[in-house]
């Protein structure tokens, strides 16, 4: 069976080895699980087969088919990627329901395993989203969850602000102030307030409780293209491509610092800038066109450049921890920098196309970069700097994974998408064992 993007679907029935199906990956998450028959029979408890039913109105010389059996060893079907079993061994009993494999009951049951399997095959190899958030009429430029993981809020080119129930999945309101498009979105620690900036230049604040814009700060001269709430939620930084990074108090609604020196080379004009705050709130990370500067926030001077990227440089986050921080750029990259020692330790390839996002899990284990072009977003392991998965978006006519961010609780990993829409995937989609849903009663 082949799916519409012509990923090869495995039926159990049939017994196929899915090593042996054409796949269009080669990297190391290729699945290669292998579907053993499941027939619906088994052995009695005294081995012996069981006899089939009469046949109504049988005249001719066929002899009719016999129920199938099944054999007294376990059957199960190993999980794709993880080769981990997904379902349990038929337990052993004396009792046994006699009927006729080719009865509409057994095919109906039969059918039902059958497309419950390709499902879990089809989510679990393509990394499908479990929730998809729909609202927004044009791309999904940033994403940002509450501190209670209750509340998302997603920036958009349509010019708005959307905040979401995640426990409805519903929207619960639209903040519209914004002259064009909404190039980031932030969260403050308390989750009392929502920063939002602009192409139209300007920084807004927002009251999360009315839904409405408290302040709007003035003094970039181009789109404000990132934001970052300090620890304490009192300062807010905004990056911009008119190569400068402003510091705002947010209570007294001032810009209280300037960071200048992210230059671009002469004829060449980046679009993509990008701030974080460390988790103690003692370092400031910026990216100036193919490096990275870290800027020490007490005397709000530049400590160290960060060199390695070949290409503009879209996003940066610090892990929970502070140890470390992660970059991305268009050169298709994800690169790791040991802070402390102002190293590079890992360069991370596997996009196909320059990356727009990356965001650390809470535990620090994971990192998540959205693929831009290349419309995935990939889960990597922090300690082995090895892919995790791949997490794919088809949708018409884009599908490009604009902003990526980790629930409070690393459970959920929501992505802005190009198509409008904002994507949500559990954890289950790259960590520990999906689930087989249970087939419809009959």
């Amino acid at each position: 069976m082949t799916a519409p993007d012509g990923t090869v679907i495995v039926g159990m029935s049939r017994g196929a080895d899915a090593a042996s199906c054409p796949s269009s990956r080669d990297d190391s998450f290729t699945p290669s699980a292998r579907w053993r028959r499941q027939p619906c029979f088994r052995r009695s408890s005294r081995g012996a087969a069981l006899e089939p039913p009469p046949v109504s109105g049988f005249t001719g010389s066929r002899r009719p088919r016999a129920p199938a059996t099944l054999p007294e060893q376990p059957q199960y079907a190993s999980g794709v990627g993880t080769g981990r079993k997904l379902l349990q061994p038929v337990p052993e009993s004396d009792s046994m329901t006699r009927c006729d494999r080719n009865s509409p009951r057994t095919v109906g049951r039969r059918a039902a395993i059958l497309i419950s399997l390709a499902m879990l095959v089809s989510r679990a190899t393509s990394g499908e989203e479990v929730a998809i958030l729909q609202g927004h009429a044009s791309l999904v430029l940033s994403v940002a969850f509450s501190v209670d993981g209750a509340t998302l809020a997603s920036g958009s080119a349509d010019g708005t602000v959307k905040l979401w129930d995640l426990g409805t999945r519903q929207e619960i309101a639209t903040l519209e102030g914004h002259t064009d498009q909404v190039a980031a979105v932030a969260f403050s620690p308390n989750g009392a307030t929502v920063a939002s900036g602009g192409v139209d230049h300007v920084v807004s604040i927002w009251d999360v409780a009315t839904r409405q814009e408290a302040a709007a700060l003035q003094g970039h001269t181009d789109r404000v293209v990132s934001l970052a709430f300090s620890p304490d939620g009192a300062t807010l930084a905004s990056g911009s491509p008119d190569e400068v990074v402003k510091v705002w108090d947010v209570a007294g609604r001032a810009a209280v610092a300037t960071l200048q020196g992210h230059g671009n080379p002469p004829g060449y004009a980046t679009r993509d800038f990008s701030v974080a705050f460390s988790p103690s709130g003692a370092l400031l990370a910026s990216s100036s066109f193919v490096d990275v500067k870290i800027w020490d926030v007490a005397a709000w001077q530049e400590v160290a450049t960060l060199r390695g990227h070949r290409e503009g440089v879209v996003s940066v986050a610090f892990s929970p921890a502070g140890a470390t921080l992660a970059s991305c750029s268009s050169d298709r990259t994800v690169r790791i920098w040991n802070v402390g020692a102002r190293q590079e330790v890992a360069a991370l390839r596997g996009h196909t196309a320059g990356v727009s996002s990356v965001a650390f899990s809470p535990d620090g284990r994971t990192l998540a970069s959205g693929g831009g072009h290349d419309n995935t977003a990939k889960l990597w392991d922090t300690a082995t700097g090895e892919e995790r998965a791949t997490l794919r978006v088809r949708s018409r006519p884009i599908s490009f994974v604009m902003a990526v961010a980790f629930s409070p609780d690393g459970n959920t990993l929501a992505g802005g998408i190009a198509d409008g829409t904002v994507r949500l995937w559990d954890k289950s989609q790259w960590a520990g064992e999906p689930e087989l849903a249970p087939p419809p009663s009959r």
